[in-house]
């Protein structure tokens, strides 16, 4: 019998352990964190939070995401009001993608968002 042959994943197909993701409107970024539960093993923890544009607050964010060990932050915005939070993170050290809001949204196994679910978002 052949040894088996290993294939790596595509970098589209890897699953993120500690990721962010940000929804970006005119004044304030919501964002919403999920990393591995501290206390208790194979949950997650979620939080939402809202954040101001402004350098100052963003600089704050991006310490704060870098110091939780997020590993890719997504960036989620219909305007050009993802430039400070996308450049700013970036600047920290993270790693950051921009996606298009009606991408997201028609996004394939992506649950249709009620509000019981929408973790703080904006629609």
């Amino acid at each position: 019998m052949r040894e088996p042959q290993e294939i790596e994943d595509e970098e589209h197909e890897r699953l993120v352990e500690r990721v962010a993701a940000v929804d970006v409107a005119k004044a304030p970024g919501m964002v919403c964190t999920r990393v591995p539960h501290p206390s208790r093993p194979g949950r997650r923890r979620t939080r939402v939070q809202e954040v101001d544009a402004t350098t100052n607050s963003i600089i704050e964010l991006g310490g704060q995401l870098a110091a939780e060990g997020i590993e890719k932050v997504t960036i989620e915005s219909t305007s050009d009001y993802w430039r400070p939070f996308f450049y700013l993170l970036e600047a920290a050290g993270l790693a950051v993608q921009l996606v298009n809001a009606h991408d997201v949204k028609n996004a394939p196994g992506r649950p249709k968002p009620t509000s019981s679910m929408r973790c703080g978002w904006r629609s």
